[in-house]
């Protein structure tokens, strides 16, 4: 009969307990991974309980970090105001100062206060920075027409003069150097001094008369022993004295003298007078009498009869070389003939007209014209100041470099619509400068040329 066995179903009893061992096995290694599990999730969470008191803590660091940067944030802030009222400060004991660019004398300071001693403003109109000395405006000599302290007066523009301005004109304030003078240390009289002059150096007064007689025939000129020969063969009573008619006595007793007939002659011979042979006078490009047919009328010639076909009139009314052109009819209308009138062709003379090579003074304004363009292109040939109101955006330009060397001006730019300016690549400007003259505003640009470049600086807006 069948016995129950138990859930592993019919079977003998080995091996029932084979497979009941079978189940056991698994489900310990089950259990044992649940244990294993189990663990890590216990070891996970510790871990995770650990990052959490980690992070705790970092963020209590973090808020005390914040707490100090925000206080510290407060100390900036009230340093920064502090300086910000210093710098302002500063600025405005500037600004009283130096007043900047103006077109006349202010009477007051950019507040509007009192004028301090000791403050500037440079004149748009005469080119000079004035002083103000507590009662008035005085100039300061700026650029090369001020003499500069480090030069020693070497950059005066006539030193000649400026000694005479200064009272030290050399022959008549002070005495021209002289090496005798310098090496002198006592005084001596002009005669003291010739006669100085006269005596040779190492002289002696104690020669024999053999050495001053050898010394004397050394010199130019000196009376020699040959001369003493000549002399003691010259006759006794013989005189130097003689009168002229003696002279001319002796004279004329020579073979070939000079007589008085022979003088007589030459008196009655007029200056210039040439032989009058036939020859002579043809060779010179005369006429004889004997070759003239019309000998009467050439005889009675007269200048007033005489025109030539050039002057197409009487000689008379012809102009004279002597004259050097003053006897014109009309100088004005021969000036006109000639191309040179004055006020069209040449200029007419003006004694306060500037000239390049002598000091000139100027007693009225010197400025050059003011020329509206407004397309931000300027031609330099035209003139050296401009006016400029763009409608749009465009190119800062410079023309006619090479004819502009040295060339120097203003351009009153009034960009109140804002409008994009560039640079051309001749024209030479600070980038920042471009940048603000392109934002709305009023701005003067003062520019050099150097014959290929414009360089352009740019002054603040004005509104």
């Amino acid at each position: 009969m069948a016995i129950y066995r138990g859930p592993g179903g019919s079977g003998d009893a080995t091996t029932d307990a084979a497979n009941q061992a079978s189940v056991a096995t698994a489900k310990a290694a089950e259990a044992t991974t649940s244990a294993n599990a189990a663990a890590s999730s216990a070891t996970s969470a510790d871990n995770s309980a650990t990052s959490s008191s980690t992070s705790a803590s970092n963020s209590a660091t973090s808020a005390t970090a914040s707490a100090s940067s925000a206080t510290a944030s407060a100390s900036s802030a009230t340093a920064s105001a502090s300086s910000a009222t210093a710098a302002a400060a500063s600025f405005d004991s500037f600004d009283d100062r130096y007043l900047g660019a103006k077109s006349s004398a202010p009477s007051t300071d950019n507040d509007g206060n009192a004028l301090a001693e000791g403050a500037m403003y440079y004149d748009t109109v005469d080119d000079i920075i004035y002083v103000w000395n507590g009662s008035t405006w005085q100039t300061i000599t700026t650029g090369s027409g001020g003499l500069q302290a480090a030069n020693n007066l070497s950059d005066v523009t006539n030193a000649g003069t400026s000694r005479t301005n200064l009272g030290l004109a050399i022959g008549s304030n002070v005495q021209a150097f002289s090496s005798v003078l310098a090496g002198t240390t006592a005084s001596y009289t002009s005669a003291e001094e010739t006669k100085l002059a006269g005596i040779e150096t190492a002289a002696t007064a104690d020669q024999t008369g053999a050495q001053i007689k050898t010394a004397y025939q050394a010199e130019t000129n000196a009376f020699t022993d040959a001369q003493f020969t000549k002399l003691a063969g010259i006759e006794t009573a013989a005189t130097a004295d003689q009168t002229g008619a003696q002279i001319k006595t002796a004279y004329q007793a020579e073979t070939n003298a000079f007589t008085d007939a022979q003088f007589t002659k030459l008196a009655g011979i007029e200056t210039a007078a040439d032989v009058t042979g036939s020859t002579n006078v043809t060779a010179a490009g005369a006429l004889m009498d004997s070759e003239v047919t019309n000998l009467a009328q050439v005889k009675a010639f007269s200048s007033a009869d005489y025109a030539t076909a050039a002057q197409g009139t009487l000689a008379a009314s012809a102009l004279q070389v002597a004259s050097n052109l003053s006897d014109v009819a009309n100088a004005g209308t021969s000036r006109t003939n000639l191309g040179v009138a004055i006020g069209s062709d040449v200029q007419a003379y003006d004694v306060d007209t500037l000239k390049a090579d002598v000091a000139d003074t100027l007693t009225a304004p010197f400025r050059g014209t003011v020329t509206a363009d407004n397309d931000l292109s300027f031609d330099l040939n035209v003139t050296n100041n401009f006016s400029c109101t763009p409608s749009g955006g465009g190119t800062l330009t410079f023309t006619n470099h090479g004819s502009a060397l040295g060339q120097s001006g203003f351009i009153l730019l009034d960009n109140s619509g804002g409008h994009a300016i560039a640079a051309h690549a001749n024209t030479k400007i600070n980038a920042a400068d471009l940048t603000a003259i392109s934002t709305a505003g009023v701005y003067t640009l003062a520019y050099f040329d150097n014959g290929t470049n414009a360089y352009v600086s740019v002054s603040r807006s004005f509104a």
